[in-house]
């Protein structure tokens, strides 16, 4: 498993949004890119040290970026959050291309739910200290993270108070 990433100075503009996958990660470094802000993925990282120094972070005020919520998600995507949820394994041969893509571009709300396409996005603030025992990240305490929110009652929870994730 991966515990250390080191991604400076290769001028990425944004970071993948799995990226909290990584359960097993300890450091990660990515300074001197053009990273603006962090995918809402990393809310899951518990990291001994985190450096995204020297990059232009976003420092504007926390904001809803889209709102594709439905009142029902499609089958699909409770099919795989069933899957996700339940822990369930599988291989690229237990289903189509297609589907097996769908299930592994999966993206966490900060209530730690799996999400898809119904979904709101916002720029919600994060705390470094939150995932990271040391930060590296210009004098910076917080920074906005691409948040995929999974329901009304989360998109709420953000609209009343952007800092409570």
């Amino acid at each position: 498993e991966l515990t250390l990433l080191h991604l400076d100075r290769n001028e990425l503009t944004q970071l993948p949004p799995s990226l909290g996958n990584l359960s097993k990660l300890k450091v990660f470094t990515a300074s001197y890119n053009k990273i603006k802000f962090l995918p809402g993925s990393v809310a899951a990282l518990r990291l001994d040290k985190l450096d995204i120094s020297d990059n232009p972070i976003d420092e504007s005020e926390p904001r809803v970026i889209s709102n594709k919520l439905t009142g029902v998600s499609s089958l699909l995507e409770i099919s795989a959050k069933v899957v996700v949820k339940q822990k369930i394994t599988y291989t690229p041969e237990d289903m189509f291309p297609q589907l097996f893509r769908y299930m592994e571009s999966v993206m966490y709300c900060p209530c730690s739910e799996p999400v898809w396409n119904n979904v709101a996005r916002a720029m919600v603030k994060l705390q470094l200290s939150r995932i990271s025992r040391s930060v590296s990240c210009n004098f910076l305490k917080e920074v906005n993270m691409d948040a995929s929110l999974c329901s009304t009652k989360c998109l709420n929870t953000f609209i009343s108070n952007p800092f409570a994730f």
